[in-house]
């Protein structure tokens, strides 16, 4: 087995196969209410590298749909604002 040379492949191998992100929090007022925009860079796993932007509520992630992604942060929360303009709450949290 080939060892583990950079810090990110060391914690892979310590987190065997669980995900790794820094979190940055974002809320949006809207007329119809309160949400939240978690974004994640992804430090580990296949996905490192990557940012996404999760619509949030009462700890409660948004549809799947809304998910933002990108190479940036910028980028990820960019394109989650841009899918979620003009959807109400319950179009974002179907299960609420």
């Amino acid at each position: 087995m080939a060892e583990k040379n950079t810090v990110s492949d060391q914690v892979d191998a310590l987190l065997d196969g669980a995900t790794l992100s820094a979190i940055s929090n974002y809320q949006l007022e809207r007329n119809d209410g309160r949400l939240y925009i978690v974004l994640h860079e992804i430090l580990s796993s296949p996905l490192r590298g990557k940012f996404l932007a999760v619509p949030t509520i009462s700890h409660r992630d948004g549809d799947a749909a809304f998910i933002g992604e990108g190479a940036t942060s910028d980028e990820a929360l960019r394109e989650c604002l841009r899918k979620i303009h003009g959807v109400s709450f319950s179009g974002i949290f179907p299960h609420q």
